[in-house]
């Protein structure tokens, strides 16, 4: 059962591996709100057991963008 006090409300992690080339990706979506109560959808991707990349976008950028 999810915590109600998580900020994470869903989240989804996608692998693909390459074993002829010795290769393991991962994809991550989460979707979550910050302490303000913004949502936002944080993208993680890069190979399996390194940092990978992240990228966050928040809606509160994204009403932004539509009003210009």
């Amino acid at each position: 059962m999810p915590d109600a006090r998580s900020p994470i409300r869903h989240h989804l992690v996608l692998y693909r591996r390459d074993p002829e080339q010795g290769r393991a990706r991962f994809f991550s979506l989460m979707i979550e709100r910050d302490l303000f109560g913004t949502i936002r959808l944080v993208r993680n991707w890069g190979f399996v057991g390194a940092k990978g990349r992240k990228r966050s976008t928040s809606t509160l950028m994204r009403r932004q963008l539509h009003r210009r």
